[in-house]
């Protein structure tokens, strides 16, 4: 049911429609309060702030909106945003730099590989020194579409062990099922 539309504040003036949505309004926030799963509107400054901090860090807007499990547009729209939901809010914030950081590269060998395999050199890997090679350029902010096509790897497969969510036990059988698309 919606509010009357004969007002600036639908649901607050007297009219019998405006009062039944505020009657239902309030019942869902009250069943809501009593079972503890009510998450007012938040102030979207804090998360804007927040973004901000993890782009800093390093990620991307479709990290932190993986990391976060809401939509990249959500995350996209909190510039323009006067109010944020309270359960957004708290997924954003959730999200922590720590978890999501990519390896340093702590020797020159990931350095030596990525510029091989951008001058377009074929470089064989072992599947640790791979899913090393995608975190070393991620902390360079190499694009790494760039790096996958020269490697043979998945796209999406590549981006994930750039963010350390794939192991490298399973970095082969990224790597094969690529292979077996392009034969």
């Amino acid at each position: 049911m919606t509010a009357c539309s004969r007002h600036e504040t639908p649901g607050v003036a007297g009219c019998a429609g405006c009062q039944q949505v505020w009657r239902v309004y309030d019942r869902r926030r009250r069943a809501a309060i009593a079972d503890g799963s009510w998450l007012p509107k938040a102030d979207p400054q804090l998360v804007r702030e927040h973004v901000a901090r993890l782009q800093a860090a390093g990620m991307t807007l479709d990290d932190i909106a993986a990391a976060a499990r809401v939509n990249v547009s959500t995350l996209k729209r909190l510039r323009h945003r006067s109010w944020l939901a309270g359960a957004t809010a708290a997924e954003i914030l959730a999200v922590v730099v720590d978890s999501m950081e990519p390896v340093a590269p702590g020797d020159d060998l990931d350095e030596v590989v990525v510029e091989r395999v951008l001058a377009g050199d074929r470089v064989d890997l072992t599947d640790a020194e791979l899913v090393a090679v995608f975190q070393a350029a991620r902390a360079r902010r190499i694009p790494i579409s760039r790096l996958s096509n020269g490697l043979g790897v998945n796209y999406l497969a590549a981006q994930r062990m750039a963010r350390g969510e794939m192991p490298a036990r399973m970095a082969a059988r990224a790597r094969r099922a690529t292979h077996r698309r392009v034969a």
